[in-house]
């Protein structure tokens, strides 16, 4: 009799302790988890930041660029008005 009570409280010991393995097991895979996502979203962040930052660029580059166009215009049509103004003034001869 005691042997059987001894072995029924065994097993429910192996049994508890089984659950607990159990429930640190899983615990530890959830905490895992929630590692790489962290992870993830960081890196999720960056690469938003690194895309963000290209974007901002390509957009100076072309304001700037715009800017010389404009730049390059705008000098040509003063070139054009001092020749057009240097041809009307011009001493007849």
């Amino acid at each position: 009799m005691w042997r059987r009570v001894h072995q029924e409280v065994i097993e429910q010991k192996a049994r508890q302790t089984d659950v607990v393995k159990k429930k640190q097991k899983e615990f530890r895979g959830n905490i895992i988890k929630q590692i790489h996502e962290k992870q993830e979203e960081r890196i999720n962040e960056r690469r938003a930041k690194y895309q963000e930052g290209v974007k901002l660029e390509e957009e100076a580059k072309a304001r700037r660029q715009r800017l010389e166009e404009a730049k390059i215009r705008k000098l040509n049509e003063l070139r054009f008005v001092r020749s057009t103004i240097a041809l009307v003034h011009r001493p007849c001869m």
